[in-house]
């Protein structure tokens, strides 16, 4: 996937800061939104979703904790890669922030290449997750189809079944009849034929049957 098709979302109430990653993401090809704090990032989010938010911590109102945890609980954003960018240094906020749902965390003061790094990563992850879940949704699909033509095909057999054992049971039955009448001549050996003959079909049947079970 082009990068000129992933859209990030930036999460700042410091226009500096929003200015600067937009630079740093627009060089790369990215389309880039801003939001100057979390209840316009959810709106814009809701709006249309974004492939990832770069998300501060220090915001008035609702900090980025709280975003986040807002964008994780929505089933819409659940799944959209949240990396936050902060000041904040401490290895508890870290804790703190990966809690919350983030995937990454860049302190600042950030180099450039730390930024188009990470991002690209979580970019590149997240794609992999959304070609495995196509390919899941894809194969649910195949075995929901084999597994409908597979009872098809039991429905079937049993019609089949149904429909060549009783006109083979008939037939020998009426060649034991026949055998009982019949005196020893070659008349009686033709019905022994059939009823031979009838009494290897119906085996044949039942073995054809049972190996389907087997398969199944």
């Amino acid at each position: 996937m082009s990068d000129s098709l992933y859209e990030i979302l930036i999460v700042d109430d410091t226009p500096a800061n929003l200015d600067l990653l937009r630079n740093i993401l627009k060089e790369q090809g990215y389309k880039v939104r801003a939001a100057a704090g979390g209840h316009r990032a959810l709106e814009s989010a809701r709006l249309s979703q974004p492939d990832l938010v770069l998300l501060d911590i220090l915001m008035p109102e609702m900090d980025g904790y709280e975003t986040c945890r807002a964008f994780k609980a929505d089933p819409r954003l659940h799944g959209i890669p949240i990396i936050f960018i902060s000041a904040l240094d401490d290895a508890l906020d870290k804790v703190k922030a990966f809690d919350c749902g983030a995937l990454d965390y860049i302190p600042k003061p950030f180099q450039d290449e730390e930024v188009i790094a990470r991002v690209q990563n979580q970019l590149r992850v997240r794609e992999l997750q959304q070609d495995l879940l196509i390919k899941n949704q894809n194969l649910a699909k195949a075995l929901a189809q084999v597994q409908s033509m597979n009872e098809q095909k039991d429905i079937f057999l049993g019609v089949v079944s149904h429909d060549l054992r009783n006109p083979l049971a008939g037939i020998a039955l009426m060649a034991e009849l026949l055998v009982e009448e019949l005196d020893e001549d070659h008349h009686q050996n033709d019905v022994r034929r059939i009823l031979e003959a009838s009494r290897t079909m119906a085996e044949l049947l039942t073995r054809f049957l049972d190996i389907n079970r087997i398969e199944s």
